[in-house]
């Protein structure tokens, strides 16, 4: 019995020497390990200065994110913001504006005077070249052709040098149609359109407008600039003499003042009653 516990206590030491031993032989082995470890690491560029390549990361990007948040809210403001100031604008009433107020608008005022002017029939009072008032209503009931003119246009001097202008208007004078020239700019006075009414030896009178009153009622652009009011005192045809501006066209031209005078001899609407006059700009008094 005591040999067998003997032998037994004997092969427990034997185990535990073997596994001391076996510890210790391992321990250089991982020790000689680790160099070759950095080894590795080096020639992979996993040593000390080494970098580890960038990757895009899978998250979005915050200021990106928060930027279209900005713009999104800022146009869903300006739209709410709109919304309400139409919405503002249709529960007001409307504002009757007077005369003198659309005056000091500068051009409204101009326009303004022109709508009240026609809705109550055109009337108007002008000197002529020898300082005679020539007032619209002295021709109730008759046709009137209102020429804008100004001696120092060459599109006027074109028309007048052709005696263009004074013959069509001599045709129409014996069809009983009233023609008056009409001189707004703000240089001239009744000497300057004498001259002119004695050098072409017209038959119509040339009414002096140089504070530009009358012009800027009915609205004339330029020189020429026809208007033809029919009996009733309104504006039937307004626009250019022709369609032909610089004078290339011949008897090709269309004359838009015969057409819509001829209209009206019969009783009838002019087809055509509004073209873009050409010419120089009426040269208004500053």
């Amino acid at each position: 019995m005591v040999k067998k516990i003997s032998l037994v206590v004997l092969v427990l030491m034997l185990v535990a020497l073997g596994l001391v031993s076996c510890k210790k032989s391992d321990e250089p082995a991982a020790q000689s390990a680790k160099p070759e470890t950095m080894k590795e690491q080096q020639a992979t560029g996993g040593g000390i200065g080494y970098t580890a390549p960038e990757t895009k990361s899978t998250q979005p990007d915050q200021k990106a994110m928060q930027k279209t948040m900005t713009e999104q809210k800022t146009m869903a403001e300006k739209e709410m913001a709109d919304q309400k100031t139409m919405a503002e604008k249709k529960m007001m009433p409307e504002q009757e504006t007077t005369t003198e107020q659309k005056t000091s608008m500068g051009g409204l005022g101009d326009i303004t005077q022109k709508v009240e002017s026609m809705a109550k029939g055109l009337q108007f009072s002008l000197p002529d070249q020898d300082g005679k008032q020539v007032s619209l209503s002295d021709y109730k009931d008759k046709i009137v052709v209102l020429e804008w003119t100004n001696p120092e246009c060459p599109f006027v001097q074109r028309h007048y040098e052709n005696n263009a202008m004074p013959k069509l208007a001599q045709e129409y004078q014996q069809k009983g149609i009233v023609w008056l020239a009409i001189d707004s700019t703000g240089s001239h006075d009744l000497a300057t359109d004498k001259e002119w009414f004695t050098t072409h030896k017209l038959s119509y009178p040339i009414l002096n407008d140089h504070s530009g009153i009358v012009g800027k009622m009915l609205g004339a652009k330029s020189t020429p600039h026809i208007f033809i009011i029919n009996t009733n005192g309104k504006v039937a045809y307004q626009g250019a003499v022709d369609d032909d501006p610089q004078g290339e066209k011949g008897a090709g031209a269309v004359n838009y003042v015969r057409k819509a005078l001829d209209a009206l001899l019969t009783g009838k609407t002019p087809e055509v009653t509004e073209t873009k006059s050409y010419g120089c700009s009426v040269k208004y008094a500053q």
